[in-house]
């Protein structure tokens, strides 16, 4: 059975939610105005976003998962 770690979850979260921050953050317009601060945190959310998309999946596929677990019980 899928099972995520405890540890690796709150890991997770973690990860997911510096990287909606950080989506927020370039999307806004104080943020976008400024040139240089726009900059820097484009740069920190590239960094994240394909460990972020990966986690992403993967709690897609463990839910998946847990559903199938229940049909086939």
């Amino acid at each position: 059975m899928i099972n995520i770690d405890e540890r690796f979850q709150e890991k997770f979260d973690s990860v997911l939610a510096e990287y909606d921050e950080l989506l927020e953050l370039v999307s806004s317009v104080e943020i976008m105005s400024d040139h240089k601060l726009f900059m820097f945190y484009q740069t920190k959310l590239k960094k994240i976003e394909l460990v972020a998309q990966k986690i992403k999946q993967l709690k897609v596929l463990e839910n998946d998962y847990l559903v199938l677990m229940e049909l086939r019980a």
